[in-house]
């Protein structure tokens, strides 16, 4: 089929918006199924859940995990974090 010139035709323009979607995965902490995104740290975990980082312990798959290591330990699908918080009081 041709066009000739006095038919018309329609032009369709698609625009696609590129929506950023980060995987996710599951993790336990203190016994409770939470999803996280790939790669978060431990360090952004106890920033998610308010936590003062100064004020509590972490234990990762069985091992405590320094202070100093929070910022560069990524936290991997089926993670097992046992997080114990520090209160003042007499």
């Amino acid at each position: 089929m041709s066009l000739g010139r006095n038919e018309n035709y329609l032009t369709l323009t698609i625009i696609v918006y590129e929506m950023e979607c980060q995987p996710t995965q599951e993790i336990v902490v203190n016994g409770e199924t939470r999803s996280v995104p790939a790669g978060h740290t431990l360090l952004s975990l106890l920033e998610d859940l308010r936590l003062e980082p100064s004020r509590v312990a972490v234990e990762l798959d069985h091992r405590i995990v320094k202070r100093a290591e929070w910022g560069g330990v990524e936290l991997a699908a089926g993670a097992k974090l046992e997080i114990v918080q520090f209160v003042g009081g007499g």
